[in-house]
């Protein structure tokens, strides 16, 4: 018999499962046992006319197998006995080989941008009757008959781990926020799939349906309309859209289209599979989801605020939560619907903070690398591609099917005169599936309402449906493609007359005076106006949704999101009258909301959108009353490093010691700029300097740094003092040094006179002027010379250090400092 129309036990089934073990040890297995499992199908795999299955089990005359399992083996290969005959042995060798099979396949399907859920998928595929499974030893040996209902229990609880995690991901204020647009989209992404899925069942089964199999196409429908918001979270991280226009709408799309194919999952599965009266289990779910937000969601809030006391919890107190995890899951099996559901609740109604975070880094990982392949060799054991009759009709229904999200997007797009480009984009997105899908498509096998060929055309046609979504978008999103308008998305390549577009990052109201005196300062005119973006960045743990909030500056705070600090309203109130009393300037401000380490994604996703020239970033400490600084949070260093790493334009770290006053006044100010050039006497030297980060960079030599960087700064200098000749605000100095030394007594001449320096910082070379100054450089992000500045004691001036973009050339060399 082959094992592809084998009938997988539900894990509602467990109970009946344990008592075939126990009742193996009192009595025989007789034809009416009732602890007998019914591994088969019923159609025609029966003992009758003299046929038996090639099994390592036993069969009674109804189809039923008995068998007596044992744990693990007791003695083992020193008396001759095979290891692998006994249950647990045998498991952890399954366990093995589906875990090196996925992994493999994931590891290869890297450059191709493929999501874990294909890998998995594909591995399944690859373990089932449809590949290895063909060869008479595989599935045998090593996923025998006996072995199928232990590796399937795992493979559930897998699935309710799994849900859990989810829903401690989904954000449902995300769905809150969900515009016209996107609930047009969800809507027309739920109700066509519904009715294309129905009819394509229906199409390809034709006459040859009875009462029972007429409800696959139910499980079609779900299936077609569901967009796993997980994976497209993956995909959308891995081709760095994620914080675009396109990611973000996708994202709170998927999100609100997952939440309402768990609704529909909540309906079809007691109704269509248990035969349960709809009102009950509507009247049963909900008491269930009312009791969890308003009842368990705050106790659990009060828990956690009254035993926090650092950002790491006891082993007992997550234990505790895996207790209240199982428990609403049996909740949720008592009200007529699956655990998964329960297990989904459950990890929705988890407070946003610390411990959703603590929990998702806990349990992910365990969930989806280790425990969830389970699930998916249990799919592959039961997609046979053989089983598929007429492959014509077959790849009809997958090209429908892949269609059908992709139209309705682009219809909606169409009728609301937005881009097709962007609607199809979307729609290729939304198109992407996830594990709710495959579990819709199991729930119907395991009840006999899908048909092998029905089940085996769905899944591949999901296969097909995720694994075209990342080669579409890294070809309609190409990265380089969207950097190449930055290659003169620089101040330096910046035209006078051009508007200036400045986005500026902020951590806290405490900012708010140096940067608003700064931006002053930039003093924008007729000729050329000022666009100001204005990025609060605010840490969010918990969600794998980061949220973009655009605020309106008319009516401030209007539109503060609940998770926002109050710090919110005074930095959109701030720029909204910065705004009014200036001309020529314009203000968006933003709040992003997501964790320190994707903060930077946040910040270069929007310089990239905004086409942004310059960016201002905050120095990650504050001043205090002495004049010293203070570490305010140790992460916003490396928010910076990670933002100098991708910048797409220039870049300003902004030290503010007290920058302001310049605010409504209307005096000029005065620029005096200072060049440092070596002595002739300079010896010529080469060597890599290592910095203090364990990064090396190449140091140029004398001849070298003559040919080539004062060729570029005296480019610059000549049209700097043609222009500021008749102007009396505007000076240029030369400094000539030897060395470091030299270096730093200048800088100390010049002390305090200055109101803001502007400091120069080159990327990957370093001038022999400022060698001897980067080994001792304390933070090297900010350079040799803003180090100094920063970090001396003869200076307690602001410092603006200037990193260039690095894809637009050399940097130069120049030391410009400002009152």
């Amino acid at each position: 018999m082959p094992l592809e129309r084998l009938a997988i036990p539900n894990i509602a089934a467990y109970n009946d499962f344990l008592y075939v073990h126990f009742i193996h040890y009192l009595v025989p297995p007789a034809p009416s046992s009732r602890g007998c499992r019914h591994l088969l199908r019923g159609r025609g795999q029966t003992t009758k006319g003299g046929r038996r299955p090639a099994m390592d089990i036993p069969l009674i005359p109804d189809g039923s197998a008995c068998f007596l399992n044992n744990v693990t083996a007791t003695n083992g290969i020193w008396v001759s006995e095979n290891p692998l005959g006994e249950s647990m042995p045998r498991f952890i060798l399954q366990l093995a080989v589906i875990i090196v099979i996925t992994r493999t396949i994931n590891l290869l399907l890297i450059p191709l941008h493929q999501p874990r859920f294909i890998a998995d998928l594909l591995g399944g595929l690859l373990i089932g009757p449809s590949a290895l499974g063909k060869t008479k030893y595989f599935l045998p040996q090593i996923f025998p008959v006996k072995t199928i209902t232990t590796i399937e229990t795992m493979a559930y609880l897998s699935l309710v781990y799994y849900s859990f995690v989810v829903g401690l991901r989904t954000d449902l204020s995300a769905a809150l926020r969900t515009g016209k647009k996107s609930l047009l989209v969800v809507a027309g992404g739920v109700i066509f799939p519904i009715s294309v899925g129905i009819g394509l069942f229906f199409m390809l089964n034709n006459h040859h349906l009875d009462d029972r199999h007429s409800h696959g196409g139910l499980f079609w429908a779900l299936a077609l309309s569901v967009t796993g918001f997980p994976v497209v979270t993956e995909i959308l991280s891995d081709l760095k859209l994620l914080h675009t226009d396109i990611g973000r709408m996708a994202l709170s799309t998927s999100i609100v289209n997952d939440l309402c194919c768990w609704v529909l999952l909540i309906i079809l599965v007691p109704v269509r599979v248990r035969h349960q009266d709809l009102k009950q289990v509507i009247v049963s779910t909900t008491a269930l989801l009312l009791g969890c937000m308003y009842g368990v969601r705050p106790l659990l809030s009060t828990i956690i605020r009254r035993t926090f006391k650092g950002d790491k919890y006891s082993k007992p107190y997550m234990c505790s939560f895996l207790i209240a995890l199982a428990l609403c899951a049996l909740c949720s099996e008592a009200c007529g619907v699956t655990s998964i559901v329960g297990a989904f609740i459950f990890g929705l109604i988890i407070p946003n903070g610390t411990l959703a975070a603590e929990l998702t880094n806990k349990f992910e990982d365990f969930a989806s690398g280790t425990m969830l392949p389970l699930f998916f060799a249990i799919c592959g054991i039961r997609i046979n591609i053989n089983s598929i009759e007429n492959w014509g009709i077959a790849a009809a229904v997958i090209v429908i099917s892949c269609a059908v999200k992709i139209l309705s997007t682009m219809a909606i797009f169409f009728f609301h005169n937005m881009a097709p480009r962007e609607g199809f984009a979307l729609g290729v997105i939304m198109n992407t599936k996830g594990v709710l899908a495959i579990v819709v498509l199991n729930m119907g096998w395991d009840n006999e309402i899908l048909k092998d060929q029905d089940y085996a055309i769905m899944a591949v046609a999901v296969f097909v449906m995720t694994a075209m979504v990342p080669p579409i978008m890294s070809h309609m999103y190409k990265p380089a493609k969207r950097l190449m308008d930055y290659q003169r998305r620089s101040v330096i390549e910046a035209k006078s007359e051009a508007d200036l577009r400045i986005l500026t990052c902020v951590y806290d109201s405490q900012q708010l005076p140096g940067l608003l005196s700064l931006l002053d300062a930039s003093r924008a005119s007729n000729q050329s106006s000022l666009h100001i973006f204005v990025l609060q960045l605010v840490e969010f743990k918990g969600r794998a949704s980061a949220m973009l909030i655009v605020h309106n500056t008319r009516k401030s705070g209007g539109s503060v999101h609940r998770h926002v600090n109050s710090d919110t309203d005074q930095i959109v109130s701030a720029f909204e009258s910065f705004e009014l009393k200036n001309g020529n300037v314009s203000v968006q401000p933003f709040t992003a909301m997501s964790p320190f380490s994707t903060m930077h994604e946040d910040v270069c996703g929007v310089a990239e959108n905004k086409n942004i020239a310059f960016m201002i970033l905050p120095f990650h400490k504050q001043v205090t009353a002495d004049g010293n600084f203070e570490e305010t949070n140790p992460s916003f260093r490396g928010v910076v490093l990670n933002v100098l790493a991708n910048t797409p334009c220039s870049v300003g770290m902004f030290v503010d010691r007290g920058f302001k006053g310049l605010i409504g006044g209307y005096h000029r100010s005065n620029l005096t700029v200072v060049r440092f050039l070596p002595n002739d006497n300079l010896d010529k030297f080469e060597v890599p300097v290592e910095l203090p980060d364990g990064s090396t960079s190449r140091l140029l030599t004398a001849s070298s740094f003559v040919e080539r960087q004062k060729t570029l700064d005296d480019e610059y200098i000549t049209e700097f003092r043609v222009k500021s000749a008749d102007n009396q605000h505007l000076n240029y100095v030369e400094k000539r040094v030897d060395d470091a030394e030299g270096v730093i007594a200048e800088l100390k001449a010049l002390g305090d006179e200055y109101d803001l320096y502007v400091v120069g910082k080159g990327e990957g070379v370093v001038s022999p002027l400022t060698a001897a100054l980067l080994v001792w450089c304390e933070l090297p992000e900010l350079g040799a010379v803003g180090d100094v500045l920063v970090s001396s004691a003869f200076c307690r001036s602001s410092v603006i250090v200037v990193q260039r973009y690095a894809g637009s050339g050399d940097v130069g060399g120049t030391l410009a400092s400002s009152p």
